[in-house]
């Protein structure tokens, strides 16, 4: 998944070229986090906890050239594995573009995330099987234990 190192944005690079593709961390979809913390969509369009395996698996079905890096979102005070990553994503042509009509900008592309990202699978609950029953042993009652020293 890693490429060459990603030099810093310049605008004579072509929009081909991954520095000058757009930045997309699952901070930005977040519904439990606010505004100052990063969220930039409306709340009632976020998504609980994205995971980066979502936004990419989203993307990849919309048939984006995707990027993924090992980079920490700036403002995500947890350290932990889970908040790591961000995903860059080709939203034109090299002659300005855009790669898809109805993707224009970066925010129509996170609104179309925040849609599509609680209808996958791997965010649907179990399926609603019939409860299975199950008997179990009485239990003995517990013993109580004395006062130990004092």
């Amino acid at each position: 998944m890693e490429r060459n190192a990603i030099t810093s944005f310049n605008p004579s690079k072509k929009h081909s070229e991954p520095e000058r593709w757009i930045c997309i961390y699952p901070a930005y979809l977040d519904s439990t986090k606010t505004l100052k913390q990063g969220r930039k969509v409306p709340k009632d369009k976020a998504v609980d906890t994205p995971r980066l395996q979502d936004i990419l698996d989203v993307l990849k079905a919309t048939k984006f050239p995707v990027y993924c890096e090992r980079k920490r979102y700036p403002r995500e005070t947890s350290r932990e594995q889970e908040h790591l990553g961000r995903i860059r994503v080709q939203l034109k042509n090299d002659d300005g573009t855009p790669l898809n009509p109805q993707f224009i900008t970066r925010d129509s592309i996170l609104l179309y995330l925040g849609g599509k990202i609680p209808q996958l699978k791997s965010r649907q609950g179990p399926s609603a099987a019939p409860e299975q029953i199950s008997v179990s042993k009485p239990q003995p009652p517990s013993k109580k234990k004395k006062g130990g020293r004092r």
